[in-house]
């Protein structure tokens, strides 16, 4: 069996990148969560590699933002909340 190298909660700290179109996190009284996940399309934009159409999914909302997942290592957390005019729903058959 090879040994596993123990592994530090920000080494994948170098290859992180920011996303140009984050916003703000909303209060919590203002965000409300998907009971289940909802397929959509969310517009990234990274700020070497510039902008990216993922298929994700939204798990939280308010008027102006949603918060999708990120499934990027370049990404250092699970999810961001982008504005709404760079997320739309996906098809559902």
């Amino acid at each position: 069996m090879g040994e596993q190298a123990a592994l530090s909660w920000n080494s994948g700290a170098p290859r992180w990148r920011l996303l140009a179109n984050e916003v703000e996190v909303p209060p919590a009284r203002e965000q409300p969560t998907a009971p289940t996940p909802v397929p959509c399309v969310a517009r990234l934009v990274w700020e070497d590699d510039g902008p990216e159409v993922v298929e994700t999914e939204a798990i939280g909302w308010t008027p102006a933002a949603v918060l999708v997942r990120v499934y990027d290592r370049r990404w250092r957390l699970g999810g961001v909340w982008v504005p709404v005019s760079d997320v739309r729903r996906r098809g559902t058959g």
